[in-house]
């Protein structure tokens, strides 16, 4: 033998609640993998191609809400990568991915899911131009009423998002 995991691997908390459940495939990871949280709610849930090349990410907040998909290459990001708000369902950020770098359009969005910011990256260096996007969005009555006390219907401003920079980390 050649100490390489092969099979189903179940890991366990110590309260004996199921932390993962793992197939692997002389040593690689193969199939569908998930992993829990303590309170027996689903944190992962990753899939592996046939090829054993490519898989899939999704990850989950411990009410089971989705917070992230992700695609990977050989271990690598590569493809979209998408990342929710915590309602599981309004988008925060989207990007892409080429052999681990970023490449491409990634795009942010405002709390309510409304583009804020689209920019262009190239082999991890941002290129081009970054556009900024601003909305004018029309309340109701009742949610301009509760923001500032006035019954008035009034166009408001969505500010723009602070674009992260990797430089700054």
């Amino acid at each position: 033998m050649n100490a390489r995991l092969h099979g189903n691997n179940i890991g366990y908390f110590p309260d004996g609640t199921i932390r993962h459940k793992y197939q692997f495939k002389s040593g690689n990871k193969t199939g569908t993998n998930t992993d829990y949280y303590p309170n027996g709610k689903l944190k992962a849930k990753e899939q592996f191609a046939i090829n054993g090349r490519d898989s899939k990410l999704s990850e989950y907040t411990s009410d089971e809400k989705l917070i992230s998909e992700k695609s990977f290459r050989e271990g690598k990001p590569h493809g979209t990568w998408v990342f929710y708000a915590a309602d599981g369902k309004t988008l925060k950020l989207k990007e892409n991915y080429e052999a681990g770098q970023l490449h491409g359009t990634r795009t942010l969005y405002h709390l309510h899911g409304v583009k804020a910011t689209e920019e262009t990256w190239r082999f991890n260096l941002i290129t081009g131009l970054v556009k900024i996007i601003m909305k004018t969005v029309n309340f109701c009555r009742s949610a301009c009423t509760a923001a500032t006390g006035n019954t008035a219907r009034t166009p408001n401003i969505i500010p723009p998002v602070k674009s992260w920079n990797r430089a700054n980390t």
